[in-house]
């Protein structure tokens, strides 16, 4: 089996799982998820937080699913956290989370048609998301 090969098989794996998991997902795994990663934003920026918005929270918590399934490499549960915490401070938009949320996605192996599917997957079926506190208070602009 040539590289080209291996690297579809793991890819194909992780499209797979994080499927899975998306699927899988209930309102109360996710308010679990949302409120343990609000928790330990609180403890690394205990100060105001900005918003992410009606959109960027949908985006966030694509990206906490996403740590989530590629718990092997950390790489991605550290980036997630950085560009959440980059959002909270106020040091860039939720658009911004947005495209770095994107930027992602071009190196992981989750497809672009994927995260694009959970998204609106979370608008169509996770309203309350818009109502939690990550999604509320002021934005930053």
């Amino acid at each position: 089996m040539d590289n080209n090969a291996i690297i579809a098989e793991i890819n194909a794996y992780y499209e797979m799982k994080y499927a899975n998991y998306i699927a899988g997902l209930d309102k109360y795994k996710m308010e679990e998820l949302l409120n343990k990663w609000y928790k330990n934003l609180k403890i690394i920026y205990p100060e105001r937080f900005y918003g992410f918005g009606r959109s960027g929270v949908k985006d966030f918590v694509g990206g906490i699913c996403l740590a989530e399934v590629i718990y092997d490499i950390p790489e991605v549960k550290e980036a997630v956290m950085c560009g959440a915490l980059s959002l909270v401070k106020g040091l860039t938009t939720p658009n911004g989370f947005s495209d770095f949320m994107d930027d992602i996605i071009e190196v992981v192996p989750v497809s672009t048609k994927l995260w694009n599917e959970t998204y609106r997957h979370f608008d169509e079926n996770y309203r309350w998301l818009e109502r939690h506190e990550f999604s509320i208070g002021e934005i930053a602009y």
